[in-house]
């Protein structure tokens, strides 16, 4: 078996040789830094300034006013620590809340804004046939659509006139569905970023889908407790509103009435009547008249 060599320093023998260096090597500098030390600094501060400041900056603790653990104590929470943290350093919880930028502009709620639905302009039957692509239909809805002037509607493209008396093109996209296939197609608006949509909404005297607006749902604005309490409202609403439906039906969302919580929607933001539409059918029939 190979023998383990033991260093003098840890058993308590001889010094070995690396020691015997380092302990010369360390006693040659003291003493040529007692007779030449203080005319080293003095050169090191005239040639080489900021070296000389480093130099410095190191040998200062990085923790000389940090509070010490014994103030900890009297803090009853991680705020209160906080606080005490940001008093070490020169700087209180006022002037930081100050230097904070300010908040931009909340985004548009998508229930809020006017639309084109496109399932709207389908259910009224203003497209020519499949067969006219060279025909075009002029839709004048200003209690629809107070928001723009008229529409000028093709197989291709819709023309909308805004009152700006800018014309703006959206070009359309028939997609094949599973009710006949090519004989009954679905149109799309195509926005400007290139994505198909169903919905363009009017902002900024322009019609662009949700992202391009930058518009969110208002159930994304609504807190855990409050989202329960807008889908009631919305059931409710929807409830009142469309009277004719199957007795399974009404009693199905009666049901899912009972267990949403009872309690008022406070929201200053969301109480829009717009908001506390029902925004879908709940699995009934027919047209959703109230839109």
């Amino acid at each position: 078996m190979s023998k383990t060599r033991k260093s003098g320093n840890c058993y308590g023998g001889s010094p070995s040789t690396r020691d015997k260096l380092a302990s010369g090597f360390v006693e040659a500098l003291e003493k040529d830094w007692a007779e030449h030390g203080s005319e080293v600094i003095q050169q090191i501060r005239l040639d080489n300034p900021v070296k000389y400041g480093e130099l410095i900056a190191r040998l200062v603790p990085m923790d000389a006013n940090l509070p010490s653990a014994n103030d900890f104590p009297s803090c009853q929470s991680m705020e209160d620590i906080g606080r005490k943290l940001l008093k070490s350093v020169g700087r209180d919880e006022a002037t930081e809340r100050a230097k904070r930028p300010k908040r931009s502009s909340p985004r548009p709620i998508v229930e809020q804004l006017p639309r084109i639905d496109i399932a709207d302009l389908c259910r009224w039957n203003v497209f020519p046939n499949q067969c006219d692509w060279h025909k075009a239909h002029l839709l004048e809805l200003p209690f629809r659509y107070p928001f723009v002037k008229s529409l000028v509607i093709s197989l291709q493209t819709i023309e909308v006139n805004h009152y700006s008396d800018y014309t703006q093109c959206i070009p359309l996209r028939w997609c094949r569905t599973g009710f006949g296939g090519n004989y009954r197609p679905r149109p799309l608006f195509i926005c400007n970023c290139g994505r198909s949509v169903r919905r363009l909404y009017f902002k900024g005297g322009n019609l662009n889908c949700r992202r391009c607006a930058n518009a969110t749902y208002a159930s994304r604005v609504c807190s855990k407790r409050l989202r329960p309490v807008l889908q009631a409202k919305r059931i409710q609403a929807f409830l009142s509103l469309k009277s004719y439906m199957r007795k399974s039906n009404r009693q199905r969302l009666k049901t899912r009435l009972v267990t949403a919580p009872r309690q008022d929607f406070t929201s200053k933001r969301l109480n829009h009547y717009a908001i506390q539409h029902p925004q879908h059918n709940y699995g009934t029939r027919g047209a959703m008249h109230w839109r």
